[in-house]
């Protein structure tokens, strides 16, 4: 019986794992070229926004035999602004392959990745990539690796050279050297380990063996009466302790030679599970919420990782099968929207192509096309048995900008087309703001609005200009006051008459608006109340000294008078937002601005840097926390001055800095901006 295995590559940009993936699928005979060896052209970054900037960008899924078996592999983004595409991926995969350069330092964008692998209990190995590039340095690499998290990072290879003389590595489990041919073809032949490194190996298998035999009861007390266990046993207790989450071992190549990677590819089918025998995924009742524990021999169930949008083939949903099997021409329920979808082809990627293969198994990865509803994130499940899994948790947005059509035709084809874009990529958020009128998109940072918009031009054909949004401002008033609003006008006939006398007083932060009516007497009949209501409101929306709309502020009206034939509900509309305007003026308004509450969390040695940095932007700094090895700065920030803040702070840190921001409050805003704001609405 074929096994299977669902594998998850990651790392950074540049780390050569979408090298790793070209030459495992060369060796699996899914490809006949390797472009790095023959010249031939990359199987991967045909997507023009991926081979424009040279790095992945979305995820891609890659099917291979190897020997008698069969892998999935599924190429991810290095960029954590597209973390989705790491998170669902290595949610649904059996292991993960973390790719790490062998140039010291470990970026940034490795750690938060490892993070999202311990979040998810990832079963992981790494893979030190590179150690034929000038300045590989695997001891440099070693240390830099320690104290990651509950996986411990385990040496089961010792490299045999470094740079150009890098030729093999020496298993610690056999103890036997594994030399690579630099052809490219992947071919690996055994050798004696030699002899400037046997000590050295001989030591470090000592340390390797005492942490993997800990993660197998039966190989450890073996191991503390015997004092050795077999290679066998090692590795049985290797599998166990990466199934686990204890160990993680760390191997070597040279993809980009091909050398190294066979090697690898053994060792999917020794250490990761069996996904056919599957961990159990959790979930819960759509309806009762309760927890609902699924295997693999259970009822069907599935969770869509990916969706990918193409005018020829329309939209293609990526499903990890959990349980039970899945039927071409059969009927489904969608868990996450309630309601049906009708399958037609179950396929499987073998390349870069499609297999229809008419049923999928529990374990499998399989592609379902032009289903109607189903997006990134749902369950698909038997209906009798229905069942909802979780999916990548929501992210907050960090950078926004303004979308401004540049033809007719654009705006009228951006509602659709944005729609489209939100099916391949449910972290992308767009809005119409109330206030400004304008169409807001929302991303992660500059590179996921920068590619978000030339998919826009490219797929659906709407152009567009990125502008900065305008900030929400807020009038109100410091004091009391009040006016007449009188209107009267005689042209001959009937005429218009509305009398009014407006008091108008501040409210606390946040309360809003509020109408009194303190009329009595009839002096103003009761039907042209709401028409004086109206009418304040009106002139609140457009505010009076920059234009901006009027908020926490009480109008009363506590007098006036009425004509019997000539009073209208216009009239009283138009003297209430006479009486209004007047009285405000003389009410000292103010300008307010929205403050941003921000958590910036970024390394020791950026925290001065930071801060001085929030002190420009006229944030006040209210703490300094430890959070894991990062310091978590707070602080309140005017919106107007964090506009392009995500931008900012990685150029301060070198990408190493990352922030969460909420809405907390609206303030007056300095005399001196105050100024610019009326000038430039005058």
């Amino acid at each position: 019986m074929t096994n299977i295995r669902n594998v998850v590559v990651v790392g950074s940009d540049g780390s050569g794992k979408t090298t790793v993936i070209e030459a495992a699928l060369y060796n699996g005979k899914a490809i006949d070229r390797f472009r790095p060896v023959e010249g031939g052209p990359a199987i991967f970054g045909t997507d023009p926004e991926e081979a424009k900037r040279g790095v992945t960008l979305f995820s891609a899924v890659f099917g291979t035999k190897w020997k008698k078996d069969e892998i999935i592999l599924i190429d991810t983004p290095g960029e954590t602004e597209f973390a989705s595409d790491i998170y669902n991926p290595s949610l649904v995969a059996d292991g993960a392959v973390l790719v790490m350069g062998a140039v010291p330092p470990i970026r940034f964008e490795t750690m938060k990745i490892w993070e999202i692998l311990e979040d998810l209990k990832t079963p992981r190995l790494i893979l030190v990539n590179g150690m034929d590039r000038e300045k590989a340095d695997f001891d440099t690499i070693w240390g830099e690796m320690q104290n990651w998290g509950e996986a411990k990072p385990v040496l089961i290879q010792y490299p045999i050279g470094k740079e150009a003389s890098f030729q093999g590595v020496v298993d610690l489990l056999s103890m036997k050297a594994l030399t690579f041919a630099a052809d490219g073809k992947g071919k690996v032949n055994e050798a004696e380990i030699p002899a400037d490194i046997a000590d050295t190996c001989a030591e470090i298998r000592e340390g390797a063996v005492e942490a993997i035999v800990e993660c197998d009861d039966a190989v450890l007390e073996k191991y503390l009466d015997q004092g050795e266990v077999s290679e066998e046993e090692l590795r049985q207790a290797l599998g166990s302790g990466v199934r686990s989450g204890k160990i993680a071992p760390v191997l070597f190549s040279a993809a980009i030679k091909n050398m190294g990677i066979t090697v690898i590819m053994d060792q999917f089918f020794d250490i990761f599970p069996d996904p056919k025998e599957g961990r159990e995924w959790r979930g819960a009742n759509p309806i009762s919420k309760e927890e609902i524990v699924r295997k693999p021999g259970d009822a069907f169930s599935g969770f869509v990782f990916k969706t990918q949008v193409e005018h020829f083939t329309g939209r293609l949903s990526y499903l990890k099968i959990v349980s039970g099997s899945l039927q071409s021409e059969s009927q489904v329920h969608n868990a996450t929207r309630g309601v049906k979808e009708k399958i037609g082809s179950v396929s499987r990627p073998i390349g870069k192509e499609l297999h229809s293969i008419g049923t999928g198994e529990a374990g499998m990865i399989v592609v379902l096309g032009k289903l109607r509803e189903t997006q990134t994130g749902d369950t698909l499940c038997d209906d009798s048995s229905p069942v909802l899994y979780a999916g990548h948790p929501p992210r907050q947005r960090v950078l926004s900008f303004a979308l401004k059509p540049k033809s007719r035709q654009d705006e009228e084809r951006i509602s659709g087309a944005l729609a489209k874009l939100l099916e391949e990529d449910p972290t992308l958020e767009f809005r119409r703001e109330a206030q400004t009128k304008e169409l807001i998109i929302s991303g992660m940072g500059q590179t996921h609005i920068d590619v978000a918009v030339e998919r826009l031009q490219r797929k659906y054909e709407v152009a567009v200009d990125l502008i900065s949004p305008q900030v929400p401002y807020r009038e109100t008033v410091r004091k009391k006051a009040n006016a007449q609003g009188k209107y009267k006008r005689q042209s001959g006939g009937r005429g218009q008459y509305g009398d009014t006398w407006i008091e108008i007083e501040p409210l606390p932060r946040g309360s809003g608006f509020e109408f009194a009516d303190k009329i009595t007497g009839g002096i103003i009949p009761k039907n042209y109340i709401p028409s004086v209501e109206k009418g304040i409101i009106d002139a609140m929306e457009e505010g009076q000294i920059a234009g901006y709309p009027v908020v926490d502020m009480r109008a009363t009206l506590y007098d006036g008078s009425f004509h019997t034939v000539d009073s209208s509900d216009m009239a009283f509309k138009i003297a209430a937002s006479m009486g209004f305007k007047k009285a405000y003026l003389d009410a000292n308004p103010v300008i307010l601005e929205p403050v941003l509450s921000l958590k910036i969390y970024v390394p020791d040695e950026y925290v001065g840097d930071v801060m001085g940095d929030l002190n420009s932007r006229r944030g006040k700094v209210s703490g300094v926390d430890m959070a894991g090895s990062s310091q978590v700065i707070s602080a309140l920030v005017p919106m107007a001055e964090a506009l392009r803040y995500a931008a900012d702070l990685k150029s301060i840190t070198q990408g190493r800095g990352t922030y969460t921001y909420e809405f907390s409050h609206y303030e007056e805003v300095p005399p001196q901006v105050a100024n610019k704001l009326i000038e430039a609405a005058k």
